[in-house]
């Protein structure tokens, strides 16, 4: 199974240098970890599916943020943003 990573950004998640709230982000990684990730056409398709609200479920951070205040990103914003996933 190819393996599908599902990025969000979400409004104060992290804290800056001064204990101000800031933006983090969250990476799921779906399937195989070793496995080559989907890209392309491909992903962009599956993202169009994503159910935000339903991501949060799943993380565990439903009751943190609203999913309307959230935004998906790609893997590359992510990995440009918040470093690569480990």
């Amino acid at each position: 199974m190819k393996k599908l990573r599902i990025c969000l950004e979400i409004p104060g998640l992290a804290e800056d240098e001064n204990g101000q709230p800031c933006p983090g982000g969250v990476c799921l990684t779906l399937g195989d970890d070793n496995a080559e990730e989907i890209t392309g056409e491909a992903y962009r398709n599956l993202m169009k599916e994503i159910n935000i609200a339903g991501i949060l479920r799943m993380a565990c951070l439903d009751g943190f943020c609203r999913p309307e205040d959230c935004r998906l990103l790609t893997p590359e914003e992510y990995n440009e943003k918040y470093g690569e996933e480990e």
